[in-house]
């Protein structure tokens, strides 16, 4: 991890540092109003009948939106001004296959997959979304 990381992204950096660095979290990233958002998922991720730690990558209001910060679907939402969260499990950071002739079903962790979905409806339930 780059050595600005920690200073970048203070939350997130202590929440990887919580669960030893492993690579076993669920990376929210949020700008601006979605952080709201991006916090509301973490509750709902750390419930009993989920226990799903988070990543929680929340993007400084000065910091520009370099390439990496704009890979998925959050992005037209932030650049129109609309609060907006990425949901992932960190793609190619986590899983050398992604995109690639390997990324098959066997290299994904379901595990994760199924516990973000649990989150997500937890926050539709109660109206989070």
């Amino acid at each position: 991890m780059p050595w600005s990381f920690r200073f970048l992204f203070r939350r997130a950096y202590h929440a990887l540092k919580e669960q030893n660095f492993a690579a076993n979290s669920l990376l929210i990233l949020s700008k601006g109003p979605g952080r709201a958002l991006s916090r509301e998922l973490e509750l709902y991720a750390a419930m009993p009948h989920i226990q799903l730690p988070v990543l929680p990558l929340e993007v400084p209001r000065w910091m520009p939106l370099v390439r990496n910060l704009r890979r998925s679907d959050h992005a037209p939402f932030w650049l129109a001004g609309i609060p907006a969260v990425m949901i992932s499990d960190t793609a190619n950071f986590r899983n050398p296959h992604y995109h690639r002739s390997t990324d098959t079903p066997g290299t994904v962790d379901t595990t994760l997959v199924a516990r973000a979905a649990q989150t997500v409806i937890e926050a539709i339930i109660r109206g989070a979304i």
